[in-house]
């Protein structure tokens, strides 16, 4: 069965200082579709802490932080069901 591509479907991040809510850059998720337990994509924060990864189908994903930006530790897996365009505010928690 072939898997249809909603060319709209994506999902936006922006990590965020939790004391001041300033940006996070070089973070990494790595993007996981629960179902097959498959990597999809990555995700990187820029400068401006905000990171994206499009062409995605709807179902439920996980994110899983693989590189945490300088003097922060990784967090635990964040999942979620992507049914519209989400945009996610990520506070670190250290």
């Amino acid at each position: 069965m072939p898997v249809v591509v909603a060319q709209d479907m994506y999902i936006k991040l922006k990590c965020i200082k939790r004391n001041d809510g300033s940006s996070l850059s070089g973070a990494m998720f790595d993007v996981i579709r629960v179902r097959n337990n498959q990597k999809v994509g990555t995700i990187t924060t820029g400068t401006d802490g905000k990171g994206e990864l499009g062409n995605l189908v709807l179902d439920r994903y996980k994110l899983v932080e693989t590189k945490a930006p300088d003097n922060y530790l990784t967090f635990k897996k964040i999942q979620f069901m992507l049914k519209r365009k989400i945009l996610m505010k990520i506070a670190e928690l250290h």
